[in-house]
């Protein structure tokens, strides 16, 4: 009988132990696109800042927003919306590399941390994570995306990398969107097919157009 009830115990400790670690997934869990939620970002961010301080390796942030959402909302419904982020979700997701991590930000903002990729491997994600968005068979109407990219420097805090990769969105918005803007960081792009084309005057970010 001893035994018995030992087993059930074991058996109730593993349920719940089993219960706590599915509660601990879904509040790091984007409930429309399953990717990573907000805190998650902000949870990942701070380790791999952490890390990138200690051991002096390249981190990198994609800020990613789709373009002129609102208007998809507003000509095909709320649900076709849905349809549409959750599609952007996996698209952006096919396109990372394994290690990268991939973030709903909020709305129809995404973001991507790529621990260990500076500023050329970057901007080669973001390419990629831009070009599936934007040769995909959309049903109703083209969808593209713009996206910012900032690299992080030593001393950088997770505010600082963030409002980076921000203004560099805003750039990549204001330059005519389905694009990608990079914050001038240590080094440019060395790829000629990620190199910018373009620097933008007025903000001084590498626009790629």
């Amino acid at each position: 009988e001893h035994i018995e009830q030992q087993h059930m115990l074991e058996a109730s400790q593993r349920q719940l132990l089993g219960m706590m670690q599915a509660a601990e997934q879904r509040s790091v869990t984007d409930a429309l696109t399953g990717l990573f939620n907000r805190r998650a970002f902000d949870l990942r961010l701070a380790e791999h800042l952490l890390r990138a301080e200690e051991q002096r390796t390249p981190l990198s942030m994609l800020l990613i927003d789709v373009d002129h959402f609102k208007a998809y909302n507003d000509a095909y419904g709320h649900q076709a919306g849905d349809s549409a982020l959750q599609a952007v979700g996996q698209l952006l997701l096919q396109s990372c590399r394994d290690n990268d991590a991939c973030f709903r930000y909020g709305g129809e903002e995404f973001a991507i941390l790529l621990p260990g990729a500076d500023l050329t491997a970057a901007h080669l994600v973001a390419e990629r994570c831009r070009a599936a968005v934007a040769n995909h068979a959309w049903s109703r109407r083209p969808i593209t995306l713009s996206v910012g990219l900032a690299t992080h420097r030593a001393g950088m805090d997770a505010y600082t990398l963030t409002e980076g990769a921000d203004r560099a969105l805003y750039a990549a918005k204001g330059a005519g969107r389905n694009r990608i803007a990079a914050e001038p960081g240590p080094e440019a792009p060395a790829n000629p097919e990620c190199r910018p084309k373009q620097k933008t005057r007025r903000s001084g970010f590498f626009v790629a157009t």
